[in-house]
């Protein structure tokens, strides 16, 4: 199979020669410029000869344009610093306003997508990075989930108008990531879990503007929704218009992929511990690998790691150690 067939069909649940894999994590010294952040992509890519790629952006593109800067360590392994975020107090989320998405920070990460695709040139599909609104909102306040949260309780109509305002901003990015031919997009939320909300706070906090952002991908053939953190509210979301859904199957309570295959319909994605994969042996990768190969009978799957992996303290032996061991995968 080609890597795209081969990814197709386990969207589809059909029968693969092998269980599609991929890994993806921050460059932080490369991506803060279009160039750089390709480079980085292309490179990892060819490395491991990954199934599909996950376009892993500036850690804070989605925030920067509304005001959020940072400064750099200057080491390749370490998230930059904040030096500044735009929400202080709850009138501050009256104060934001669309963006033009093909401007600035994010027109930055629309060149790379253009990069990364000439320098793919449709060897393998690709997906981008995009936050749910009020996964964004958290870095609009520097990730102090405690102010967005009492924010949330002093005044929901002004946390949501600013979500609003977020949302047109990423239906719009959206838009134009499909203009520029990727394949579809990785959407992703720290707050579907019951340490941030539970699932009705959720559901009538954020959905309406997660469905906005995703409305705009409905045409693309490989969405993916990321549900991050413990306790995740999966059967809740499992209606969201994608095609496959990735979790941490090994954070607390979370369902394995197996029981998740009773609750979602579209295929599931993950099953390799990022601290497995970082601070493990190459043997328990392969050992976790097999797992959720067993579990998921190598059908309507993805293979990878459970969040974001260390790229600079993960042993290039287990990377290879994944990617090898899905050879084991045929369903």
């Amino acid at each position: 199979m080609t890597r795209h067939q081969r990814v197709q069909a386990a969207l589809d649940g059909k029968s693969v020669d092998r269980a599609p894999v991929s890994a993806w994590g921050h460059f932080y010294h490369k991506e803060h410029s279009a160039q750089g952040l390709a480079d980085a992509m292309i490179s990892f890519q060819e490395q491991y000869d990954w199934d599909f790629m996950k376009i892993n952006p500036r850690a804070s593109y989605h925030a920067e344009d509304w005001g959020y800067t940072y400064r750099q360590s200057g080491k390749p392994g370490d998230r930059p610093e904040c030096t500044a975020f735009p929400i202080h107090g709850v009138e501050d989320w009256k104060k934001l306003e669309p963006l033009p998405s093909d401007q600035g920070v994010l027109g930055e990460h629309l060149r790379a997508v253009e990069l990364i695709r000439k320098s793919l040139r449709g060897g393998a599909p690709f997906i981008m990075t995009v936050f749910s609104p009020l996964m964004v909102a958290g870095y609009l306040a520097d990730l102090d989930t405690d102010a967005v949260k009492r924010h949330i309780q002093e005044d929901p109509g002004a946390v949501s108008q600013g979500l609003a305002a977020i949302a047109e901003t990423f239906a719009d990015f959206v838009r134009k990531l499909a203009a520029a031919g990727v394949d579809g997009v990785y959407f992703a939320t720290t707050w579907a879990n019951e340490g941030m909300l539970d699932a009705k706070e959720y559901r009538n906090l954020a959905r309406t503007h997660d469905m906005l952002v995703l409305e705009e991908a409905r045409n693309l053939w490989f969405n993916v929704l990321h549900l991050c953190g413990d306790r995740i509210h999966l059967e809740d979301m499992a209606d969201y218009p994608v095609h496959a859904i990735h979790w941490d199957m090994h954070a607390e309570e979370n369902p394995n992929m197996a029981e998740g295959k009773t609750i979602i319909a579209p295929a599931v994605a993950g099953g390799v511990d990022r601290r497995v994969l970082s601070g493990g042996s190459a043997e328990e990768v392969k050992t976790q690998v097999r797992r959720a190969l067993i579990q998921t009978g190598a059908r309507h799957f993805l293979l990878g790691p459970s969040c974001s992996a260390d790229i600079f303290r993960t042993p290039q032996a287990n990377f290879s150690a994944m990617r090898n061991a899905s050879e084991e995968g045929r369903g």
